[in-house]
């Protein structure tokens, strides 16, 4: 009996009388497993492949239990099966269901119920193995262990992010006094906006690969950091020198970047194996590397075209190019911010055109001891689900590809829209004015000629080298006020 067009499970029920099963329909209510179908809803899965992840993943157990059927017969001889699992010494028993599949589903949905409870995570303790440092580079080793141990930590008491992290990245602050090493920032995920929901306030996050909501994650640790300048400048990592009017870092500290894999623009169409061997390189593989892409929707990095200048806005620039961006300022838009503070180094991988106040930075690239094992192009699925984390909320938010919102439908902490609200708040913190209801946040971008002048020294740059035309946002997408963000 097919049942994948009713509303209702139809399961076997044993008949004491006759000593056979009969059939018997049972009426699915809500709250039947409501904790696992809640995760279901939000992370698009069903209940078999969240057990899977969640085994593999979160408890270290590889390959997963395994899933038993017995058959059983009603009174007219019709068959049912019962799906079975053993997990921590307790048996999972479905009811007797037409086939197998409803069988399977609703056993999962048992262990799924078991799986996310507090009470059996709580039984884990730490589930990232121990590390081995074979090679001098222990340093990228210790940012991917503290990694996957603060993602292991989150995936706990937030099921919902685990199987996120196929794309996760995270940003560390090192403290050279104290030798000490933070973990500021940390998100995973790889896919962007759908078209339909860009929006005209900055509420919506079009773009949530892990790099990027990583970025923005440490961007709101370095507002705190200049609110708490205000009142207790001793405890912030911002100082200002008598020969400069704004902030600056202290010296002690540095910043690095950890992500475990290439990030998206020639990281989605080279393998990392062609960096590593040059010489096998071929000339045509080559030519493209390193150049500017905008991002297709449902589609490959395309090299944008000089003579066209006006470009629609399918999506956007590849993540790639931004890290490149950083290596004059540490965040995109970061012309607010930088009316505060000087421009603050990235350890990482960018190289830009000097421009005062900024500075022509020269990274380190280091590689962890992991093997490199993803196909390209087919080895990462884009996920639904992307989740943050920063040092100053100190909270899991789980995020909507395809919406650039909350699960909920709530505003990102991570969006245009809260960072305007976040620079107003530190403008009047330091200032003791704050911003006209009718700016725009466009306007006071603009009022940042410094760093404008050197964005265009590096626009300038990309086009000189034959490295491609940058793709820019309409400047609709910031013509928002406070005003329009407090209706």
């Amino acid at each position: 009996m097919d049942t994948s067009e009713s509303n209702v499970d139809t399961t076997l029920g044993n008949d004491e009388e006759n000593g056979v099963a009969k059939m018997e329909v049972v009426e699915e209510t809500e709250n039947r497993y409501s904790r696992g179908r809640k995760l279901e809803n939000e992370t698009g899965k069903n209940a078999f492949a969240l057990t899977g992840e969640l085994f593999q993943r979160v408890y270290k157990i590889s390959p997963p239990p395994e899933y038993q059927f017995d058959e059983v017969f009603d009174a007219a001889n019709q068959k049912g099966f019962v799906a079975k699992m053993l997990f921590n010494g307790q048996t999972f028993a479905s009811p007797p269901c037409s086939n197998k599949k409803v069988a399977k589903l609703d056993c999962a949905r048992q262990v799924l119920e078991v799986l996310i409870g507090e009470e059996e995570r709580e039984k884990m303790g730490d589930p990232t193995p121990p590390m081995i440092f074979q090679r001098e580079d222990t340093w990228a080793e210790m940012l991917r262990q503290h990694t996957y141990a603060l993602f292991g930590s989150l995936s706990q008491q937030n099921p919902i992010a685990v199987g996120t992290e196929k794309v996760i990245a995270s940003i560390f602050m090192m403290d050279k006094d104290s030798s000490s090493v933070k973990c500021i920032s940390l998100a995973t995920g790889n896919k962007c906006i759908r078209r339909q929901n860009i929006g005209f306030h900055g509420k919506a996050l079009i773009d949530c690969h892990a790099e990027i909501l990583v970025k923005r994650g440490l961007r709101r640790f370095l507002y705190a950091q200049i609110n708490a300048f205000t009142w207790d400048s001793e405890n912030s990592i911002f100082e200002k020198k008598q020969a400069r009017e704004k902030l600056s870092l202290c010296d002690r500290f540095s910043f690095h970047l950890f992500i475990n894999t290439a990030p998206c623009g020639d990281g989605r169409l080279y393998t990392l194996e062609d960096t590593e061997n040059p010489e096998e390189c071929s000339e045509h593989l080559d030519r493209n590397k390193g150049r500017l892409r905008f991002k297709i929707e449902d589609g490959m990095g395309k090299i944008s075209d000089s003579k066209l200048l006006g470009q629609d806005f399918d999506l956007e620039r590849f993540r790639a190019t931004r890290e490149l961006y950083w290596g004059i300022s540490l965040s995109r838009s970061t012309s607010l911010q930088s009316l505060f503070r000087i421009s603050i180094r990235l350890e990482s991988r960018a190289r830009a055109p000097k421009g005062s106040p900024y500075r022509l930075n020269h990274p380190s690239c280091l590689s962890c001891q992991t093997p490199y094992s993803i196909t390209p192009n087919t080895g990462i699925a884009t996920q639904k689900v992307s989740i943050n984390w920063n040092l100053v909320d100190k909270t899991l938010e789980s995020l909507n590809t395809f919406t650039g919102k909350l699960l909920t439908g709530e505003v990102s902490r991570l969006s245009a829209s809260s960072f305007f609200q976040l620079f107003a708040s530190a403008t009047q913190a330091l200032t003791g004015k704050g911003i006209p209801d009718d700016v725009t946040y466009l306007q006071v971008k603009a009022g940042n000629t410094s760093y404008a002048d050197c964005k265009k020294r590096l626009l300038n740059f990309f086009a000189e080298k034959n490295l491609g035309e940058w793709q820019t946002k309409p400047i609709e997408f910031s013509m928002f006020s406070m005003k329009e963000l407090e209706k």
